[in-house]
């Protein structure tokens, strides 16, 4: 039931193009009400769905720290919560003259709610977006679009996908699809279309679809690696792969 209708894809700008760029904070947890990545934020409880309001860091943000809005003074002004363990380039970024990314640099499932990019970001990129979505009749909106602030020297709050800082722990690791790859193919359909996962044995020299080792042995990799539990009909009652 969810559709996006209106986004912003953002990237560090090393293009030297600065025709749209704009300064951006980039914070974690906007967004965020069960994954945060600080317990200093307060999850709003009747706000489950992803919104600005879902926790009350941009408000706090607005109202407590207005000159974060100021690039140049972004990091002192947010100096104070360092005390409670949020910090820069891990919590949240700022980007002076960020470059907005035109439809054409990459896709959105507005169904499914994942972008593609159509190149490769580099370690030290950052990538933010802001998106409005329509749910159940209701509009909902993450991020400040570049026209909801008028004045082009005041920062952007965006919510960050891809930070400088990648490890595990971090909450936007689950945000980051790492194992998708190309079929090499057009047009597939679910017809006759068949996929498995294969493990190729050392010791034998032969492909299994399941390792025989550990509480593991037997059990197909597909269950395994938790691949699709669609059947045909979209059920959860097999393992078949989901083709968009």
């Amino acid at each position: 039931g969810v559709n996006i209708t209106r986004i912003e894809v953002w990237v560090t700008n090393k293009s030297g193009r600065y025709e749209q760029a704009r300064n951006l904070v980039a914070f974690m947890d906007l967004g965020e009400n069960q994954r945060l990545a600080s317990n200093y934020w307060s999850p709003n409880p009747g706000m489950a769905n992803p919104s600005n309001n879902s926790n009350n860091e941009i408000a706090e943000i607005k109202n407590n720290y207005p000159d974060a809005r100021d690039i140049s003074q972004t990091s002192s002004a947010l100096k104070p919560l360092e005390a409670y363990g949020i910090e820069g380039g891990k919590d949240y970024e700022k980007i002076e003259q960020a470059r907005l990314l035109s439809s054409s640099e990459y896709s959105v499932n507005s169904s499914l709610g994942y972008i593609t990019l159509s190149s490769a970001l580099n370690p030290d990129e950052v990538l933010a977006v802001a998106f409005q979505y329509t749910y159940r009749g209701k509009t909902y909106q993450v991020g400040e679009f570049s026209a909801d602030i008028d004045n082009t020297s005041n920062s952007l709050y965006v919510k960050m996908l891809k930070g400088t800082t990648t490890s595990p722990q971090l909450p936007i690791w689950h945000l980051m699809m790492k194992n998708v790859y190309s079929l090499g193919a057009y047009q597939i359909q679910s017809t006759n279309f068949k996929f498995d996962v294969k493990y190729l044995s050392d010791t034998t020299g032969t492909e299994l679809n399941y390792i025989p080792e550990g509480n593991i042995n037997g059990k197909p990799l597909l269950q395994v690696m938790n691949l699709d539990r669609l059947d045909a009909n979209k059920e959860p009652n097999g393992w078949t792969i989901r083709l968009p």
